[in-house]
């Protein structure tokens, strides 16, 4: 039999999305994680500017559906997990998006500050690099 160690995922998943001000809604689902009888429907994506993919914004809509549909079909707690792969690729992988200008499509690139290359999760944007550039 396979043991899962609830308590310490619960733990760690309060401290990490209370830091990120997490809505209510989100502390209730890490909260449940704690009862065996909870489960949860998992997806995940690589790092994106502006969210990345549009099929980003699809993933993260089917998961929260699946969620609702299974909880209701079979009468147990089912949360919704949307994680994002940052720590398998460096910030030359998803520092671009296309944009359309002048009616053609543009690629614009974000220009890190930080010249060593790191994981994605490892990296830190500055709010004002990111407003200048979604302003140009």
């Amino acid at each position: 039999e396979r043991e899962f160690f609830r308590q310490d995922l619960v733990a760690h998943l309060l401290e990490y999305n209370t830091k990120l001000q997490a809505g209510e809604a989100t502390i209730q689902n890490v909260k449940a994680l704690v009862e065996e009888n909870t489960y949860v429907v998992i997806a995940g994506q690589q790092a994106g500017l502006l969210t990345g993919p549009l099929y980003t914004i699809h993933k993260i809509i089917s998961v929260l559906q699946l969620a609702r549909e299974k909880e209701e079909s079979l009468g147990v707690k089912v949360v919704p997990v949307f994680w994002i792969a940052g720590e398998d690729h460096d910030m030359d992988e998803i520092n671009h998006t296309f944009v359309t200008k002048n009616k053609k499509i543009k690629k614009t690139i974000f220009h890190d500050r930080n010249p060593k290359k790191a994981s994605a999760s490892e990296s830190e944007l500055s709010l004002e690099d990111c407003r200048k550039w979604i302003e140009e």
